[in-house]
């Protein structure tokens, strides 16, 4: 027996879903009119696009962190390589990368 239910699982809310569906309407309304404003679609793309860059440039901090915390546990990396990696570290700090909002 699955010591999950579906009875127990959180679906998302209508809330959450309004905004996809609003913009969703719009397109299908444009397309009919065959007046198409690509914003809505362009919009669309660059806010996903945002989102995969600010994820990438998390994994890289994430894995520059890694690397730095291995390298003085473990003594294998040369000081060249050592400050290399806190300068990309520090670099994408001061961009502002943090963990992308899920």
């Amino acid at each position: 027996m699955p010591s999950t239910s579906g009875r127990t699982q959180t679906y998302p809310r209508a809330s959450d879903k309004i905004p996809f569906f609003q913009e969703l309407k719009t397109l299908r309304e444009e397309v009919k009119n065959k007046s198409v404003d690509t914003s809505c679609i362009i919009r669309t793309v660059k806010n996903t696009c945002q989102f995969i860059v600010k994820g990438a440039l998390w994994v890289m901090l994430y894995f520059t962190n890694l690397a730095i915390t291995y390298s003085n546990d473990v003594g294998i990396f040369s000081s060249i390589v050592k400050h290399v990696l806190l300068k990309i570290s520090s670099l994408l700090l001061l961009k502002g990368v943090s963990k992308p909002d899920v």
